[in-house]
């Protein structure tokens, strides 16, 4: 599976005018999806999600290359790229906080009107946690919280408690290291 994804990210790079290595990110996105057992369409939708924000490529142009299922998996993950996470206002109470999340994991599944968008995004948070160690601490507390109040409750609701293990993990590993490095060493 690898190979064959390997293989279409630099097809799809070719294609759309880019270095294999700019959408190479993707890949770790595609891999997830290709574990869960998803269709090519899920796939490729993962591969290609940033496409039409990081490059000249139109939504036309990724319906017209990749078809019309492709294109609105995109659409949907592009959408619910635009709905704001985070709080301006940091200083709410963990109530507050939970039912935000709530209604946002409410918001999100009522948006995506095909289930294959959510798991995209799950796909794409779970390889933005596996990288976060190379953020900032700052943007690592905001990452991590909006995980563990958003995306590891939506993909325990969804059935994907390996993925919901893994989001839980590495939030712990970023927000509370010391505490993480003792219990991985028992």
């Amino acid at each position: 599976i690898v190979a064959a994804i390997t293989a279409i990210i630099i097809t799809l790079s070719l294609l759309i005018g880019l270095m294999p290595s700019t959408i190479a990110l993707a890949n770790d996105d595609s891999i997830i999806l290709a574990d869960l057992e998803m269709d090519k369409e899920t796939i490729a939708a993962g591969l290609l999600h940033d496409v039409v924000e990081d490059t000249i490529m139109t939504d036309e142009d990724l319906r017209r290359e990749f078809g019309e299922d492709v294109a609105l998996l995109v659409d949907g993950v592009t959408k619910l790229e635009q709905i704001p996470l985070s709080s301006p206002n940091m200083d709410v109470s963990e109530a507050k906080l939970e039912m935000q999340a709530e209604n946002l994991r409410k918001m999100f599944l009522a948006m995506a009107k095909d289930i294959r968008v959510i798991l995209i995004k799950l796909a794409d948070r779970l390889h933005n946690m596996r990288t976060l160690g190379s953020m900032p601490r700052h943007k690592q507390i905001k990452i991590t919280s909006e995980t563990m109040y958003l995306f590891a409750p939506l993909a325990y609701r969804l059935g994907l408690y390996a993925i919901k293990s893994e989001l839980e993990n590495l939030c712990m590993k970023y927000r509370f290291p010391k505490e993480y490095e003792e219990i991985t060493r028992q």
